[in-house]
């Protein structure tokens, strides 16, 4: 099987993990154990997990800063958007810098992947010693990732948000309703932060939050209501029996002692 197999029953599982309370330090940990149990390492695991991550929001953030403008309220506005926006973009320019310099002074992240694969031992049960997170080499190859590199990440990061956002406008346009296409994105930007909240983004709680994020932007109660319930059952609900069934897949090849094998 090719790499893409364990990419995909990685997230697959790790989203259904997402329905329940604090559901995104589940897949974070979900995710983590799953690459090291197919011997990515635990230092480069923790790296993956943690540039990912760092990319991901400070993309959001930047899709935020865009999506204020078109709705008015951006760095051309007034002065205190002006120094909002230059003030994330410095701030995720700087974070990314910091990211990249840690990549290549792996000391940082062995102590990190040392003691995250402590907490995942000991959270985690295993009926079995060799099961455990393997420890790290005493020494690690640097992570050292191109300029080019880092923006094809920031791109195909700012490619699948901006997917997402056409998605919910697809909703709109598949109720028979208009697109605020203008105010849709900052809404977006603020429906994710919402939704990130550990509370506020498990069962039930996401759909009403969204609701109200899309009626702040002047969508009428009712179809805000409606292109929620749509969006959330196709992109959300409707994935979820696969995650469920891609992690009992792998804990029943895992308990009959044969793992998945997968060419890294």
């Amino acid at each position: 099987m090719e790499r893409s197999f364990l990419v995909a029953i990685t997230y697959a599982g790790a989203a259904a993990s997402r329905a329940i309370p604090a559901g995104e330090a589940f897949s974070v940990g979900y995710a983590y154990r799953r690459l090291v149990r197919h011997g990515v390492g635990a230092q480069r695991s923790t790296w993956t997990l943690v540039a990912s991550g760092v990319v991901s929001v400070s993309v959001l953030a930047v899709l935020g800063v865009v999506g204020a403008q078109l709705r008015g309220v951006g760095v051309a506005s007034s002065a205190l958007g002006a120094v909002t926006g230059i003030l994330v973009l410095a701030t995720v320019t700087a974070t990314i810098a910091g990211l990249a310099w840690a990549g290549r002074h792996v000391s940082v992240f062995e102590r990190a992947a040392n003691g995250l694969s402590r907490i995942v031992d000991r959270v985690v049960r295993r009926r079995r010693r060799d099961k455990r997170s393997p420890p790290l080499a005493a020494t690690a190859d640097a992570i050292d990732v191109t300029l080019w590199g880092w923006l094809q990440a920031c791109g195909l990061s700012a490619g699948n948000w901006l997917a997402d956002v056409l998605a919910i406008g697809a909703t709109f346009l598949a109720l028979g309703y208009g697109v605020p296409w203008s105010r849709l994105l900052w809404a977006y930007v603020v429906i994710q932060f919402i939704v990130s909240v550990p509370l506020l983004g498990c069962i039930g709680l996401a759909e009403g939050s969204m609701s109200v994020a899309l009626i702040c932007i002047g969508v009428r109660p009712a179809p805000a209501l409606a292109v929620v319930l749509v969006y959330r059952l196709v992109s959300f609900w409707l994935t979820l029996p696969l995650g469920w069934a891609a992690s009992r897949y792998l804990a029943r090849a895992e308990s009959a002692q044969s793992p998945v094998r997968i060419l890294l």
